[in-house]
């Protein structure tokens, strides 16, 4: 009677072997696939290690979402939370009451800047603030259990 063969171990993760060129198993497998093939498996591939939902890399390392640079979607946040933190202390103090978690506060911000907003240089954006005037309030319901 013949030993039957050892089934694999699925439980234990898969180690893959590394070329000298730093390229693993899967990946020479791709690479010979889409050489027979034209590079539409290695093409699509690289596509897909270059964008992940709506966020980018291009050749030259620069990351975007939905094509803006990230550079300047954090220098707009930036703006927006300055100007939106700002705009707290002109208003007075006052309880808050169950409606004020509800409030949202949309303000556009055009590029050459408008009576409520200083210019930028960015693509025009809308920053949204919710509940604003609840903020200033929050660090006094802090509990520090040290004290």
């Amino acid at each position: 009677m013949a030993a039957a063969a050892p089934l694999p171990d699925t439980s234990l993760p898969r180690v893959s072997e590394t070329s000298s060129a730093g390229q693993t198993n899967e990946e020479l497998e791709v690479d010979e696939d889409s050489r027979m093939e034209g590079n539409s498996i290695g093409q699509s591939m690289r596509d897909k290690d270059r964008k992940i939902g709506h966020r980018r890399v291009d050749k030259s390392g620069i990351v975007s979402y939905k094509k803006k640079p990230t550079s300047e979607l954090m220098a707009a946040i930036q703006l927006g939370i300055g100007q939106s933190v700002g705009g707290l202390s002109a208003k007075p103090e006052r309880d808050v009451l169950m409606q004020d978690f509800g409030v949202v506060e949309v303000v556009f911000f055009p590029g050459e800047g408008s009576n409520l907003t200083p210019a930028h240089h960015y693509s025009d954006f809308r920053f949204k603030t919710y509940a604003s005037c609840c903020f200033p309030i929050l660090p006094r319901f802090v509990w520090h259990p040290a004290r």
